[in-house]
């Protein structure tokens, strides 16, 4: 079972959108869509509103992942500002998915049973 994720505190905007991700590739094949990017400026949790900024644009542009995340920070005389970014993926069907499926093979109909040489029904021996 998946594990959950903790409810998001009161006030904390909540984005559904493509998993975000650290790592530079995944194991599924994928397109790459492009550089995306979220930011942020000051606030309580720059880096938070970053990453859902970058989780929000990804969902624009139809990603289904965001791989390669990193961070950069600098300061503003607005206070501290966090841009998230990283490359954008769609992935690619799978083979399973992309193949037609197959007709699954059916056993074969039994015949019908074949009658005996023999004097047909209702007539007599000689």
């Amino acid at each position: 079972m998946p594990a959950l994720a903790a409810p998001a505190p009161q006030g904390t905007p909540t984005t559904t959108g493509p998993a975000l991700s650290t790592r530079e590739t995944t194991s599924r094949p994928f397109v790459e869509l492009g550089i995306m990017f979220g930011q942020a400026l000051g606030g309580r949790e720059p880096v938070m509103q970053a990453m859902t900024n970058l989780q929000s644009i990804g969902a624009e542009h139809g990603c289904d992942a965001i791989i390669a995340v990193k961070l950069m920070h600098y300061p503003t005389t607005a206070g501290p500002a966090v841009v998230a970014y990283g490359t954008g993926v769609r992935f690619l069907p799978t083979a399973q998915a992309a193949a037609p499926s197959a007709p699954q093979e059916q056993a074969p109909t039994p015949a019908a049973p074949v009658p005996e040489a023999g004097p047909a029904a209702g007539q007599r021996r000689r």
